[in-house]
């Protein structure tokens, strides 16, 4: 949050907040004066004449749902929305033991999405979560 800490401001000065999550979290709540909000990633308190509280509360980012197509040079097009910023990953095995990796591609920004090409080989396998 910015600013953090207490701050102080002058009396009858409004003061704004910024709320914003490390990447690969998103906001879950924010409570203002004990009073949820809400995952805002803003919030300005008008005409200070009191002391007031700001708080906020972050969570793992929600997985993005991929949409996987074969692309016509064998390979495969993952897609997602492009309000997930977090890594995507992948596993040659799924379950206890699993060990993910960053996919290796640097996806291409079109239109709100991300997209990436992979061509798996024979020997790996590719895992598509959805929720």
């Amino acid at each position: 949050m910015n600013p953090s800490g207490t701050v102080l401001v002058n009396y009858g000065a409004n003061r704004p907040f910024t709320i914003s999550p490390n990447s690969g979290y998103d906001i879950s709540n924010v409570t203002v004066d004990g009073v949820s909000q809400g995952p805002i990633s803003a919030y300005t308190f008008m005409n200070v004449v009191t002391n007031h509280t700001i708080s906020a509360v972050f969570a793992t980012a929600t997985p993005p749902t991929l949409r996987i197509s074969a692309n016509g040079s064998g390979g495969l097009d993952i897609v997602w929305p492009d309000t997930y910023s977090g890594q995507l990953l992948w596993s040659p095995t799924i379950g206890p033991g699993a060990a993910w990796n960053p996919v290796g591609t640097t996806p291409v920004h079109v239109g709100g999405q991300y997209r990436v090409a992979i061509t798996p080989t024979a020997a790996e396998s590719f895992y598509g979560l959805g929720r």
